[in-house]
């Protein structure tokens, strides 16, 4: 059983499995819960700028809170006990990045700053990279038990990759890069990269992931069209799709 397996179970054995029967009525359907995943992320609409000052952050973030809310009562009222301790993971980092980037004035500046490198460019690049993550999340439910995990943690590593390649474009500051592309994949990587192990870096990813299912998950995505890539897109956040993934593998 790997790590993450392993994490995911243990904390469903320290809170203990609680009847489904207990809870109250589901108040929020999957879907509308996936909309309130989407007010988590900066990047994954074509549609969506980046905040320009602080008075554009702080709404921004007011949207991430309204997120964060929905998902509680997402999971406390919706999702079997599995499901729920997987969700609640989710939220517990959200809430974290939230304390830290909208509530701590000095990462609040950092952030903006970094941000204004990209003032005025084409973000159309950086949003797909986010649409594709989503489409390969949605794409790990048809993965065999064995490769998912390691599905999982590429999916994740090409994702990276490509805001890294869009960030190149949008910005020609290294730092500021660096900063942008953390900040845009940390909601998302800290709870994919727990327990990849050897599948830490695309490279990795390349000489150690099994190459039918390597090539599979990128030819998904190979498209650069955001038509095409939306075509074959169901949600709008990652977090639903990650959320049946990790559940998956709990009742493998």
């Amino acid at each position: 059983m790997n790590s993450i397996t392993i994490e995911i179970l243990l904390i469903c054995v320290i809170v203990g499995i609680v009847g489904v029967w207990g809870r109250p009525h589901c108040e929020i359907s999957e879907a509308s819960a996936d909309e309130c995943g989407k007010r988590l992320m900066f990047i994954g609409e074509q549609t969506t700028g980046l905040p320009k000052n602080d008075d554009e952050l702080k709404t921004r973030c007011g949207q991430v809170n309204e997120g964060l809310d929905c998902l509680k009562k997402y999971s406390k009222t919706c999702l079997d006990p599995f499901a729920t301790q997987i969700m609640n993971i989710v939220i517990k980092n959200g809430d974290k990045l939230e304390a830290k980037y909208c509530k701590t004035d000095s990462e609040r500046k950092k952030l903006l700053d970094a941000l204004q490198c990209a003032q005025g460019s084409d973000l159309g690049p950086l949003h797909l990279c986010m649409e594709k993550f989503v489409v390969q999340m949605e794409h790990l439910a048809g993965v065999t038990g064995d490769h998912r995990i390691p599905a999982t943690c590429c999916s994740f590593q090409l994702m990276d990759h490509c805001v890294r390649e869009a960030g190149v474009k949008i910005c020609s500051q290294k730092d500021k890069i660096d900063y942008i592309t953390k900040f845009l994949t940390e909601m998302t990587g800290e709870i994919v990269k727990t327990g990849c192990g050897k599948y830490d870096s695309l490279s990795h990813c390349d000489s150690a992931m099994d190459k039918k299912e390597w090539d599979n998950l990128k030819a998904l995505v190979a498209s650069n069209d955001p038509k095409e890539i939306a075509a074959k897109r169901v949600n709008t956040s990652p977090f639903i799709a990650l959320k049946n993934v990790l559940k998956q593998l709990m009742e493998e």
